[in-house]
């Protein structure tokens, strides 16, 4: 069935974004949950219009060990992102959230960490002029706004100080942009929330910030 168990704070699935793997297009969920339609599984499934299937290695997003203090094991976002662009090698799903390595990618063969990143929890990856960006908190080693090249994570905005919620492209009549939202962390307490344009070039605060 659709029934995705879990457990702790949040429930059901917190990410759902179609990926082909290789065998056609197909709905992936991500969250917190431990079980979908009765299958064991850890975080992440694959509905193929019929049943929920495990990503497999099972314990490959979550290996066994401790988690880090406060870590809730929930993943919050999916992506699809091609290293090589138009190279021979496929696609591949994207993962981000509270887990160990913060981003990981499946290649339906395994998990892999994807680089080295300090930000405390990825909510959210989007794909943009060839770059794999992730919006996550804002620390004081890291921006809330990353982006993965393909050999390294950096900060192509310099230090954005919003804890990341959000990221989506958009044409807002001047060229496509990524557009980043999140908790300001500015120091300025009429705009607590915000929304960022990142152009590949410069980025811009939208308006006035939001409430």
């Amino acid at each position: 069935g659709l029934s995705l168990d879990s457990y702790g704070a949040h429930r059901g699935a917190v990410a759902l974004h179609v990926h082909d793997d290789g065998s056609g297009p197909a709905l992936f969920a991500g969250g917190p949950f431990t079980l979908a339609g009765g299958i064991e599984c850890n975080g992440v499934a694959k509905w193929d219009g019929i049943s929920w299937q495990a990503l497999t290695p099972v314990s490959g997003l979550f290996p066994p060990g401790v988690l880090p203090s406060g870590a809730t094991r929930t993943v919050f976002t999916l992506e699809t992102f091609d290293t090589d662009g138009e190279g021979p090698n496929p696609p591949e799903l994207y993962i981000g959230g509270d887990l160990p390595g913060i981003v990981k990618r499946w290649d339906t063969v395994d998990f892999y960490e994807v680089g080295t990143v300090s930000n405390p929890a990825m909510r959210a990856l989007r794909t943009f002029d060839g770059a794999l960006y992730g919006a996550g908190f804002h620390t004081g080693e890291t921006s809330g706004l990353v982006r993965w090249n393909g050999g390294e994570w950096d900060e192509p905005a310099g230090e954005v100080t919003i804890d990341g919620r959000s990221l989506t492209v958009y044409d807002d009549g001047t060229g496509p942009a990524l557009f980043f939202g999140g908790e300001n962390h500015n120091g300025i307490e009429e705009s607590p929330f915000a929304a960022v344009k990142w152009d590949g070039a410069t980025s811009q605060q939208i308006g006035e910030g939001l409430r």
